[in-house]
């Protein structure tokens, strides 16, 4: 195979123009030093961040790798020169300084808080990088009525009252220590009720006030209703406390009148509610026997009290006919009957003696339900 020579072409370059463009590599070689005269009036000088950096002796460390640097005011200016010229110009870097300031979240953070605590008289600004600590407002004064176990005392409504106005989680923070004071005399009111209820109905036993008591915080996973807190405290007093399968009964402490005290089963298990609906069908004497007593129905209604709860079928449970007698209280849901008291009522020393009156109307009734879902020899049926 024949093997053709390379031919080398030589081009003809102007003595005149080499000489400029050695001239302009010469002047932005980063080896000069940063006080170095361009030989060409035309062409600028330029200086690298690390060379600067590394003159002045300012290099931001891995500490500062949070913060916001801030850019020299006096930055180096692109050589105006470079546009008119072919050869293409690295654009220039800022210089590095050693001006550290805080990060841009910080000083927002910290604009915030100083407008917080302007118009929040509860906060104080204070400590390292401007935190904010929330001052807790102590817990009010008893005054004039004395804090008992068998009453409610005035600033336990007026807490749950002004939190409902007020459902938010800063304002809770802030008052946490009147809550601790609410709760405190709440469960104290609890722990005597449970007393008078084990009085009255003896298959209650006596447990601990944290088996009794629901907690304030709501579950708002699953809710359209975003406030964090209930506006009431509760308690269920049942043979198991507040859980488990028993009828009970309920008591839930709320201003404005919503103060209630209620008992029965609430939504019970398909096997319960088919064992209840079994009873109605088949022994309806036991449960007239209980309902239309007199002093039932001038307490809670009779039959009527029952129905007046909205957790019922529109149409008969499967397995029963339209037309049966008692088919109203077989589209129950749920079997409880209720009575509300006012806020006069619940804040007069008397309140227990009320409460224990109820309780004993209602004993009867519970007692039945608890007879029908978890027979026992103990019944005295």
């Amino acid at each position: 195979m024949s093997g053709r020579k390379r031919s080398v072409r030589t081009s003809y370059v102007d003595p005149a123009t080499s000489s400029d463009d050695e001239a302009r590599r010469k002047s932005t070689t980063p080896k000069k030093s940063k006080y170095f005269k361009a030989s060409s009036p035309e062409v600028g000088t330029e200086v690298s961040s690390a060379e600067s950096a590394s003159d002045d002796g300012s290099r931001v460390n891995s500490e500062d790798l949070e913060s916001f640097v801030e850019d020299d005011d006096e930055e180096v200016e692109a050589d105006q020169s470079s546009e008119d010229s072919d050869v293409p110009v690295k654009p220039k870097k800022a210089r590095v300084t050693n001006r550290i300031i805080k990060s841009a979240d910080d000083a927002q953070k910290r604009k915030i808080m100083k407008q917080q605590s302007e118009t929040d008289e509860g906060t104080e600004e204070g400590g390292v990088d401007g935190e904010v600590f929330i001052a807790k407002l102590p817990a009010l004064p008893a005054g004039d009525v004395e804090y008992k176990a068998n009453t409610i005392h005035p600033n336990t409504l007026d807490f749950l009252r002004q939190l409902k106005t007020h459902n938010e989680r800063d304002w809770f923070q802030q008052r946490e220590l009147q809550y601790q004071a609410t709760k405190s005399d709440f469960d104290t009111f609890v722990l005597a009720f449970a007393k008078t209820i084990t009085a009255i109905d003896d298959t209650i036993p006596e447990l601990p006030v944290k088996d009794l008591t629901f907690r304030i915080y709501r579950d708002i996973r699953f809710s359209n209703d975003r406030t964090p807190y209930k506006t009431f405290l509760a308690a269920y007093y049942s043979r198991s406390g507040r859980k488990g399968p028993w009828a009970g009964y309920y008591f839930s402490l709320e201003p404005g009148g919503k103060t209630l005290l209620a008992c029965g089963l609430w939504q019970p298990p398909a096997l319960d509610l088919a064992a209840v609906r079994e009873s109605i069908d088949t022994d309806i004497d036991s449960w007239t026997e209980v309902i239309e007593e007199p002093a039932f129905e001038e307490f809670f209604g009779g039959r009527a009290g029952l129905f007046k709860t909205e957790d019922k079928l529109k149409t008969c449970p499967k397995g029963y006919p339209k037309d049966h007698e008692n088919i109203e209280l077989l589209r129950l849901k749920s079997f409880n009957v209720r009575m509300n008291f006012s806020d006069e009522e619940v804040l007069q020393d008397g309140i227990m003696d009320i409460l224990a009156l109820v309780i004993t109307q209602m004993h009867p009734f519970v007692r039945l339900l608890n007879s029908i879902i978890r027979p026992d020899d103990s019944d005295e049926n």
